[in-house]
């Protein structure tokens, strides 16, 4: 299996919930996602063998793909603004970054991996993360970006 379709196709077939394909020609079948750290796309720069104009993951990296059905997504709900440190990050993943990037956009991607929370920073960051018991809450009018 050589190209994104492909593996696509034969993981549907297989009744597969996730394809993964990853080093260009490698292609996994999975019924769910264990461990592994959600990376930057830019991670996966490797070309698909049976299409060069396409990627198909990288070195020690797995582009991943749902395969669905999707039930739809939670509607965004505002928790409140909090306090983050660079050191030690509330919302500990992220997801993207992009001048594109919106409340919808960040909470799907958020939800579609697995993570309860969605935070928005310097208005084109998109975090996620499970928990935000230890953050401190600040005023609203501290997250103006």
């Amino acid at each position: 299996v050589n190209t994104e379709e492909m593996c696509v196709a034969a993981c549907a077939a297989s009744g597969a919930a996730f394809a993964g394909l990853e080093y260009g020609n490698q292609c996994w079948c999975a019924s769910s996602i264990s461990g592994g750290t959600m990376v930057l796309d830019s991670n996966c720069d490797i070309s698909c063998a049976g299409d060069p104009s396409t990627v198909c993951g990288g070195s020690y990296h797995a582009l991943v793909f749902s395969l669905g059905p999707y039930p739809d997504p939670p509607t965004p709900q505002l928790v409140g603004c909090f306090e983050d440190d660079a050191s030690s990050r509330r919302m500990p993943v992220q997801a993207f970054t992009s001048p594109t990037t919106t409340v919808e956009l960040c909470s799907h991607i958020c939800w579609q991996n697995g993570y309860t929370y969605a935070a928005l920073q310097y208005s084109d960051e998109c975090w996620c993360g499970n928990d935000v018991s230890t953050s401190t809450r600040t005023v609203t009018a501290a997250c103006d970006h």
